[in-house]
């Protein structure tokens, strides 16, 4: 579900926030490296999954918890 209210600085998708038009790219990329800042801050580990499968994320998100794969 997504929904956008015209003239706004937001999209919600599924409970997210992602930058949407009318703002510029260049306050787009300031926002993300904000958010990812203050995750940082908190220990939060953030990495890239724009050109990821599921199963590549769900591997690096099992590795980062040291996590094991169980097989049902």
């Amino acid at each position: 579900f997504s929904s956008r209210r015209r003239h706004t600085r937001y999209i919600s998708v599924t409970g997210v926030q992602t930058c949407a038009l009318p703002i510029s790219m260049k306050q787009c990329r300031k926002e993300v490296e904000l958010a990812e800042s203050l995750l940082r801050m908190e220990r939060i580990p953030v990495f890239q999954t724009t050109h990821s499968s599921i199963e590549e994320i769900s591997s690096r998100v099992l590795a980062e918890l040291g996590l094991q794969r169980e097989m049902f």
